[in-house]
């Protein structure tokens, strides 16, 4: 279900909590080198995003080319939109001054991927942040919504937003807005003591976990290594790309 169902009537209050929610999200990136059989060797971008406000977390792997692709296919949208809607070109502004990594004809070299990295890392930022713009502005203009929910759609697809992020945005406004009585949605219980992975307690080494979506929780840094190799949990195998932290 995509945010355009899921938008709800917040007054200004709730939507600055809102919008400081979406703010606390962090972006972590790391590349890859890949070989597909039968074909050239390829760089595979993995991106983690953590939001301690909705207490979730998802990872997506991109090529270059799929974030090329994503920014053209936004542009042009702000392109149409300059003379009807011309708030959609306001709100992509962002996108536009940004930096995006020129193309090389040679092979990826160490630096290239390092510096697409640190791009593709700011660049998920930005379209965060550009989604928020968005998501904020339907709800205060929610007549509208047909028109700016292309652009989230889009965002949303392309980053793989699960509905736990788009339901713990919303729900955070409304809890914190409308009574500290109202329970959050609660985490799943940790059975487990210590990180299958490094054999730590998870008491005596304070660091970020991860809870997949199977129910087994790593250390973050310990099962994120292992996400980038294949997007399943390194005990049952079921396919993991989000979770709660």
């Amino acid at each position: 279900m995509t945010t355009h169902h899921r938008l709800q009537s917040f007054d200004e209050d709730a939507q600055h909590l809102l919008e400081d929610g979406m703010k606390q999200i962090t972006v972590e990136a790391t590349a890859n080198t890949k070989i597909l059989y039968g074909s050239e060797k390829f760089t595979l971008y993995t991106i983690l995003v953590m939001c301690p406000i909705t207490h979730a977390w998802w990872i997506i792997q991109k090529r270059y080319s799929e974030f090329f692709s994503l920014r053209h296919k936004l542009l042009k949208i702000a392109k149409r939109a300059l003379k009807t809607h011309p708030e959609v070109v306001q709100l992509l502004q962002p996108l536009g001054e940004f930096a995006f990594p020129k193309k090389y004809l040679r092979t990826d070299t160490p630096e290239i991927m390092n510096e697409r990295r640190d791009a593709f890392k700011r660049l998920t930022s930005t379209l965060l942040a550009i989604r928020s713009s968005f998501v904020l502005h339907m709800l205060q203009a929610p007549q509208r919504q047909l028109v700016l929910n292309q652009v989230v759609d889009t965002i949303e697809a392309f980053l793989s937003v699960p509905d736990c992020q788009k339901e713990g945005e919303l729900r955070h406004a409304s809890i914190t807005r409308v009574s500290e009585s109202v329970e959050e949605k609660s985490l799943p219980a940790c059975d487990e003591e210590m990180c299958p992975i490094c054999l730590y307690d998870f008491a005596d080494a304070p660091e970020c976990t991860l809870h997949l979506g199977c129910g087994h929780v790593f250390h973050k840094d310990c099962v994120v290594p292992w996400l980038e190799q294949t997007m399943s949990c390194p005990l049952c195998r079921q396919e993991s790309t989000h979770g709660v932290l």
